[in-house]
């Protein structure tokens, strides 16, 4: 009755610390997936933004040319 109680109970460990595993490594793979997806995110939004304030900045300095 002992050993069947401790080779249950070895199972039980083992599954669980492959689970673990399992989910800690899914874990590592989306993060770096994260944090490129978010480099490429601000990369494009800085240049969005650099590009509508030159379009902006443009379009004052013409309307104030046209003004005069």
């Amino acid at each position: 009755m002992e050993i069947q109680f401790y080779q249950c109970k070895n199972r039980v460990i083992a599954m669980i610390l492959s689970l673990g595993l399992a989910l800690a490594s899914n874990q590592s793979v989306s993060a770096q997936k994260d944090s490129h997806d978010g480099i490429q995110l601000r990369i494009a939004y800085e240049r969005g933004y650099r590009a509508g304030y030159a379009d902006g900045y443009n379009a004052g300095k013409n309307d104030f040319a046209d003004r005069l």
